[in-house]
């Protein structure tokens, strides 16, 4: 959609957002139908400096509903209540609602909200201050238009933090240029029932560590859990490896793609597309 930054893609149907003068305002389309709903509603936000905004898009199978949830972050606010804001909007809907419950945000996540089972997912820092802030998951949940907060493990130390899903379950994974961890949350909404999938050495990899710039992003693992295929790059306009890693006897097989056939930022954002007869509106 011309004018639009796709924001998600829940079951065949997109959601884009568009900056105007006003604020924002969201479109929803049916890439295998090209049917598009109408503008939504503006978003307005309070005016404030240093303020940065971030989309997430899922559904509400409560309602047979698809929404998009919107964060504000005003960081020079010297009103703490007023620092962060989160709204909703339903597909049809005529206006934006405030999101109940939701943390004061020290950061605004990198990426957009993780869909999981009637949840937007993000990894977030939360808190006013520097020395009382801490990294959290925030999880909105679209049928009761509530938010809350959720633990990372306890062994989960705080580089570069990464959500996913991950068979089907919430994942986090962080890369601290030496190893790969990847956590797996069994049973969701529960911060007490993480586990450990992989922990990678990067030597194991064939991986040099301490590469400036680099990311490593695993992509999918085996039913019995012995094979994972990773993907890793140095810098954004470098060749990308793909790595099929052996657990069990620790070897690794890499595949080499050419420069510039993909770039980081698009393969992080990669979303499985499925076309579905499903109404914008």
């Amino acid at each position: 959609m011309p004018g639009y930054h796709q924001v998600g893609s829940c079951n065949g149907l997109h959601c884009g957002v568009s900056e105007i003068p006003e604020g924002y305002c969201v479109c929803f389309w049916n890439k295998a139908t090209r049917v598009i709903s109408r503008e939504s509603a503006t978003l307005s936000f309070s005016p404030g400096i240093g303020r940065r905004t971030m989309f997430g898009f899922g559904y509400d199978p409560s309602s047979d509903k698809y929404k998009v949830v919107g964060i504000a972050l005003t960081m020079l606010s010297l009103d703490v209540s007023e620092k962060t804001k989160m709204k909703v909007y339903g597909a049809g809907d005529s206006s934006w609602r405030n999101l109940k419950g939701f943390p004061v945000l020290w950061t605004l996540p990198k990426v957009g909200g993780v869909y999981l089972s009637g949840t937007l997912n993000w990894v977030v820092i939360m808190g006013n201050e520097t020395i009382h802030s801490e990294i959290v998951i925030i999880s909105v949940d679209l049928e009761k238009e509530t938010c809350i907060s959720l633990f990372l493990p306890d062994d989960f130390y705080i580089f570069d933090t990464n959500i996913g899903v991950f068979r089907d379950s919430l994942c986090v994974w962080q890369d601290s240029n030496t190893h790969l961890g990847l956590w797996q949350m069994r049973k969701f909404g529960d911060d007490k029932s993480w586990i450990q999938l992989i922990n990678f050495s990067y030597l194991h990899l064939n991986i040099c560590p301490y590469e400036e710039k680099s990311m490593i992003l695993p992509l999918c693992m085996s039913n019995n859990g012995d094979f994972f295929m990773l993907k890793f790059t140095r810098n954004a306009d470098d060749e990308y490896q793909t790595i099929l890693y052996n657990q069990r006897d620790g070897k690794s097989q890499v595949s080499v793609a050419p420069s510039g056939s993909f770039r980081t930022l698009l393969w992080r954002n990669l979303k499985i597309f499925t076309k579905s007869l499903v109404i914008p509106y």
